[in-house]
């Protein structure tokens, strides 16, 4: 997976020059990881969407770390106490490539 797309859709996600996103560059890898370690093997093709996962999966946990988060396109801004514009984010990204994970990548919690 091509660890600059990333970098660039998380930045974009975050509202931050590339130079801002550095200090979260740990933070993508990681994402990167979990989603190639789930990627399936016996189907090719999906990149972009794995990135677009990758990077909102990144996004969603920085608005953890910093104790919520927000989205800027453009003009508008939203922010968010708690890092449900962010999850909902990861999570429509996580469902458009599903196609490419194997049916057990669960990021989640059981009770």
């Amino acid at each position: 997976m091509d660890e600059m797309a990333v970098m660039e859709r998380f930045a974009f996600y975050r509202g931050l020059s590339e130079e801002e996103a550095q200090p979260y560059f740990t933070l993508v890898r990681d994402a990167i990881a979990q989603i190639e370690e789930a990627r399936r093997k016996d189907i090719s093709g999906g990149e972009m969407l794995l990135c677009a996962a990758a990077a909102a999966l990144a996004n969603w946990q920085a608005s953890l770390l910093n104790g919520g988060g927000s989205f800027s396109a453009g003009e508008i801004r939203m922010q968010s106490g708690c890092g449900a514009t962010e999850k909902t984010l990861w999570e429509q990204a996580k469902r458009a490539a599903s196609p490419f994970l194997q049916d057990n990548f669960y990021f989640g919690r059981i009770l």
